[in-house]
């Protein structure tokens, strides 16, 4: 999921650069500057929620092949 927010924001950086470049309403800053952190947030979010999925699937998945391989 990570590499298609990545590889989208570069799209959306290559085709709609104006539409980043837009000041946010009520403020100074543009668009862009607002949605990096949203994406870095995003991005380590859904890393934590795959690192501990996979951790706790592949603990017990490693239990069993030990305990069929007797090792």
């Amino acid at each position: 999921m990570t590499p298609i927010i990545s590889f989208g924001f570069i799209m959306l950086i290559s085709t709609a650069s104006d539409a980043l470049g837009a000041i946010v309403a009520g403020s100074a800053m543009p668009r862009g500057l607002v949605l990096v952190p949203v994406m870095i947030a995003m991005v380590v979010v859904l890393t934590g929620i795959y690192v501990q999925r996979s951790n706790s699937r592949f603990v017990e998945l490693n239990h069993v092949l030990k305990r069929e391989f007797g090792q």
